[in-house]
Protein backbone atom coordinates (compact mmCIF):
# COMPACT_ATOMS: atom_id res chain seq x y z
CA UNK A 1 0.00 0.00 0.00
CA UNK A 2 1.14 3.25 -0.56
CA UNK A 3 2.68 5.69 2.18
CA UNK A 4 3.34 9.21 1.98
CA UNK A 5 4.00 11.96 5.00
CA UNK A 6 1.23 14.70 5.58
CA UNK A 7 2.12 18.80 6.36
CA UNK A 8 2.08 17.40 9.42
CA UNK A 9 4.26 15.19 9.20
CA UNK A 10 2.83 12.38 10.53
CA UNK A 11 3.03 8.94 8.57
CA UNK A 12 0.08 8.19 7.04
CA UNK A 13 -0.98 5.05 4.58
CA UNK A 14 -3.68 3.83 2.33
CA UNK A 15 -5.22 0.24 3.59
CA UNK A 16 -7.95 -2.27 2.79
CA UNK A 17 -10.54 -1.85 5.03
CA UNK A 18 -10.48 -3.67 7.78
CA UNK A 19 -11.01 -4.36 11.58
CA UNK A 20 -7.79 -2.79 12.85
CA UNK A 21 -9.20 0.70 12.46
CA UNK A 22 -13.44 -0.72 13.10
CA UNK A 23 -13.70 1.64 15.64
CA UNK A 24 -12.27 4.96 14.61
CA UNK A 25 -13.94 4.64 11.16
CA UNK A 26 -17.27 4.29 13.29
CA UNK A 27 -16.26 7.10 14.95
CA UNK A 28 -15.63 8.96 11.56
CA UNK A 29 -19.29 8.10 9.90
CA UNK A 30 -20.66 9.72 13.06
CA UNK A 31 -18.90 12.86 12.19
CA UNK A 32 -20.28 12.58 8.34
CA UNK A 33 -23.71 15.59 8.10
CA UNK A 34 -26.73 13.40 7.35
CA UNK A 35 -26.97 14.91 3.75
CA UNK A 36 -23.19 14.22 2.67
CA UNK A 37 -23.10 12.49 0.11
CA UNK A 38 -19.60 11.50 -0.07
CA UNK A 39 -19.03 7.61 0.46
CA UNK A 40 -23.03 7.15 1.44
CA UNK A 41 -22.66 3.26 0.58
CA UNK A 42 -19.74 2.77 2.66
CA UNK A 43 -20.83 4.66 5.32
CA UNK A 44 -24.11 3.21 5.44
CA UNK A 45 -23.02 -0.30 4.85
CA UNK A 46 -19.99 -0.56 7.53
CA UNK A 47 -22.08 1.00 9.90
CA UNK A 48 -25.14 -1.73 9.34
CA UNK A 49 -22.58 -4.79 9.29
CA UNK A 50 -19.06 -4.05 9.05
CA UNK A 51 -17.69 -7.72 8.39
CA UNK A 52 -19.75 -7.32 4.91
CA UNK A 53 -18.80 -4.42 4.23
CA UNK A 54 -15.13 -5.71 4.32
CA UNK A 55 -16.11 -8.78 2.51
CA UNK A 56 -17.80 -6.82 -0.42
CA UNK A 57 -14.99 -4.62 -1.24
CA UNK A 58 -12.66 -7.06 -1.44
CA UNK A 59 -14.86 -8.97 -3.94
CA UNK A 60 -16.00 -5.37 -5.60
CA UNK A 61 -11.97 -5.52 -6.35
CA UNK A 62 -11.83 -8.74 -8.44
CA UNK A 63 -15.44 -7.42 -10.21
CA UNK A 64 -16.77 -10.14 -8.01
CA UNK A 65 -20.76 -9.53 -6.45
CA UNK A 66 -21.01 -5.93 -8.11
CA UNK A 67 -24.02 -4.17 -7.40
CA UNK A 68 -25.84 -4.18 -10.74
CA UNK A 69 -24.47 -1.16 -13.39
CA UNK A 70 -21.30 -1.32 -10.81
CA UNK A 71 -17.88 -1.99 -11.97
CA UNK A 72 -15.02 -3.56 -10.00
CA UNK A 73 -13.00 -0.71 -7.45
CA UNK A 74 -10.60 -1.04 -5.09
CA UNK A 75 -11.27 0.78 -1.77
CA UNK A 76 -8.80 1.87 0.33
CA UNK A 77 -8.52 4.01 3.60
CA UNK A 78 -6.24 6.52 4.68
CA UNK A 79 -4.97 5.73 8.36
CA UNK A 80 -2.43 7.04 10.46
CA UNK A 81 -1.76 3.82 13.17
CA UNK A 82 -5.16 2.79 13.78
CA UNK A 83 -6.65 6.31 13.24
CA UNK A 84 -9.31 6.28 10.35
CA UNK A 85 -8.97 9.55 8.76
CA UNK A 86 -10.38 9.28 4.80
CA UNK A 87 -12.05 6.65 2.37
CA UNK A 88 -11.02 6.01 -1.41
CA UNK A 89 -12.39 4.30 -4.36
CA UNK A 90 -11.01 3.59 -7.25
CA UNK A 91 -12.95 2.55 -10.15
CA UNK A 92 -11.11 -0.02 -12.48
CA UNK A 93 -13.07 1.07 -15.67
CA UNK A 94 -15.78 3.79 -16.74
CA UNK A 95 -19.44 3.38 -17.50
CA UNK A 96 -20.96 6.50 -19.59
CA UNK A 97 -22.17 7.62 -16.70
CA UNK A 98 -18.98 7.55 -14.58
CA UNK A 99 -17.24 9.01 -17.55
CA UNK A 100 -19.33 11.79 -17.22
CA UNK A 101 -20.16 12.77 -13.64
CA UNK A 102 -18.37 10.08 -11.48
CA UNK A 103 -14.75 9.65 -12.71
CA UNK A 104 -11.98 6.92 -11.47
CA UNK A 105 -11.84 8.18 -8.50
CA UNK A 106 -13.87 9.65 -5.44
CA UNK A 107 -12.73 10.65 -1.78
CA UNK A 108 -13.64 11.54 1.22
CA UNK A 109 -11.94 12.87 4.50
CA UNK A 110 -13.72 12.77 7.97
CA UNK A 111 -15.15 16.21 8.96
CA UNK A 112 -12.44 16.65 11.80
CA UNK A 113 -9.92 16.14 9.71
CA UNK A 114 -10.17 18.17 6.73
CA UNK A 115 -8.35 20.88 6.02
CA UNK A 116 -4.96 19.31 7.17
CA UNK A 117 -3.47 18.31 3.70
CA UNK A 118 -5.29 14.90 4.06
CA UNK A 119 -7.09 15.08 0.67
CA UNK A 120 -3.84 16.47 -1.24
CA UNK A 121 -2.38 13.32 -0.21
CA UNK A 122 -5.47 10.94 -0.35
CA UNK A 123 -5.55 11.99 -4.14
CA UNK A 124 -2.03 11.45 -4.49
CA UNK A 125 -2.25 8.33 -3.22
CA UNK A 126 -4.98 6.92 -5.02
CA UNK A 127 -3.25 7.88 -8.19
CA UNK A 128 -0.17 5.65 -7.40
CA UNK A 129 -3.09 2.80 -6.90
CA UNK A 130 -4.41 3.64 -10.02
CA UNK A 131 -1.31 3.15 -11.49
CA UNK A 132 -0.63 0.20 -10.00
CA UNK A 133 -3.84 -1.24 -11.14
CA UNK A 134 -3.21 -0.73 -14.19
CA UNK A 135 -5.15 2.45 -15.23
CA UNK A 136 -3.10 4.83 -17.68
CA UNK A 137 -5.41 7.87 -17.66
CA UNK A 138 -7.42 8.57 -14.85
CA UNK A 139 -10.56 10.76 -14.44
CA UNK A 140 -11.65 12.72 -11.41
CA UNK A 141 -14.75 14.89 -10.75
CA UNK A 142 -15.80 17.20 -8.33
CA UNK A 143 -19.05 19.90 -8.19
CA UNK A 144 -17.76 23.63 -9.71
CA UNK A 145 -18.76 24.89 -6.43
CA UNK A 146 -16.86 22.81 -4.59
CA UNK A 147 -13.55 25.17 -4.40
CA UNK A 148 -11.87 22.37 -1.73
CA UNK A 149 -11.81 19.23 -4.36
CA UNK A 150 -10.93 22.16 -6.98
CA UNK A 151 -7.78 22.72 -5.46
CA UNK A 152 -6.95 18.88 -4.51
CA UNK A 153 -7.26 17.85 -7.82
CA UNK A 154 -5.37 20.68 -9.37
CA UNK A 155 -2.42 20.08 -6.97
CA UNK A 156 -2.03 16.86 -7.83
CA UNK A 157 -1.76 18.01 -11.28
CA UNK A 158 -4.94 17.23 -13.06
CA UNK A 159 -5.46 19.16 -16.68
CA UNK A 160 -8.98 20.18 -16.61
CA UNK A 161 -11.24 19.02 -19.68
CA UNK A 162 -14.57 20.69 -19.13
CA UNK A 163 -17.49 21.13 -17.03
CA UNK A 164 -20.75 19.15 -17.87
CA UNK A 165 -24.41 20.16 -16.82
CA UNK A 166 -25.57 17.71 -13.97
CA UNK A 167 -29.33 15.79 -14.45
CA UNK A 168 -29.96 16.60 -10.71
CA UNK A 169 -27.92 19.94 -9.41
CA UNK A 170 -27.69 23.24 -10.63
CA UNK A 171 -24.23 23.20 -10.17
CA UNK A 172 -22.02 21.83 -13.57
CA UNK A 173 -19.45 18.89 -12.62
CA UNK A 174 -15.67 19.39 -13.56
CA UNK A 175 -13.94 17.14 -15.37
CA UNK A 176 -10.02 16.12 -14.87
CA UNK A 177 -7.76 13.61 -16.34
CA UNK A 178 -4.50 12.74 -14.91
CA UNK A 179 -2.01 10.62 -16.78
CA UNK A 180 -0.55 8.19 -14.56
CA UNK A 181 1.68 5.94 -17.36
CA UNK A 182 5.36 5.66 -15.35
Amino acid sequence: MSEAHSKHDVMAALVRPSLACRDSFMEAAREFPADEDTMVFEREQATRDFVGFVRSVDAFSRGEQLPRGWVASSSFWLVDGDTYIGSVNIRHDLTEWLERFGGHVGYAIRPSMRRRGYGTLICKLALDEAREIGLKRVLITCDADNIGSRKIIEANGGVFSDEVPQPDRDVPKRRYWFDVIT
